[in-house]
């Protein structure tokens, strides 16, 4: 993987793709473009084992004539890793590489929670855009300061949403949020870390200030 300005280039272009902001420095911007050198390059092999497995094909086999168009075959939610399991791995793989700072570690947990609860049960293979877009709207109900706020802390999250007259967090606190989810989604389609929908959450934004 080569980029015309070589390493702080790459990193940048990926940041900016990814929505994230601000650009790593230090140790964490090592570590994050070790990793994109590692995704790369599993890429690299998967793509190569299958164009290899080509070179097995019996083109002379019979195959029966189909009736009907394929349809695509929805994830199997039984072979789907849960999104707990998946968020295990993610967070043991920021804390054993020291890939974000404890605030922004923090940050992570919080966000990373509030889109567990927000999707509910369902299958992580199976998220969407749409999915993104309706965390997204949850999130512009998101009282500030939910669990310091007498009005708000003893609440269940879905009586906090539908609380009338609480403060609702900024677009600030919220594109921090998103920005999370972007990358745990970013991070996922790596092979054998169990999350297929990589795009769910690319582009969601907060645009104004939540009224």
């Amino acid at each position: 993987m080569v980029h015309p300005e070589g390493a702080p280039g790459l990193l940048k272009a990926f940041c900016t793709a990814r929505g994230l902001s601000p650009v790593p420095e230090g140790r964490a911007a090592e570590l994050l473009t070790s990793e994109l050198h590692k995704g790369y390059k599993a890429y690299i092999s998967a793509a190569l084992e299958h164009i290899a497995s080509y070179d097995q094909i019996d083109i002379a086999e019979q195959h029966p004539t189909l009736s009907s168009p394929l349809t695509p075959k929805e994830p199997d939610a039984e072979d789907t890793p849960t999104l707990k399991a998946v968020l295990g791995h993610y967070f043991e793989e920021m804390k054993r590489t020291n890939a974000s700072a404890e605030k922004t570690l923090k940050e992570k947990h919080e966000a990373l929670g509030l889109m567990t609860d927000l999707v509910a049960s369902k299958p992580l293979a199976q998220l969407s855009k749409a999915d993104a877009q309706k965390v997204k709207a949850d999130l512009f109900k998101l009282p500030k300061n939910k669990n310091k706020n007498p009005q708000t802390r003893d609440l269940t999250l879905r009586e906090m949403l539908n609380h009338p007259s609480a403060e609702r967090i900024g677009a600030r606190t919220m594109n921090v949020y998103l920005g999370h989810m972007q990358h745990f989604f970013g991070w996922g389609p790596v092979p054998g870390r169990g999350v297929t929908s990589g795009s769910a959450f690319g582009g969601v934004r907060a645009l104004h200030e939540a009224p």
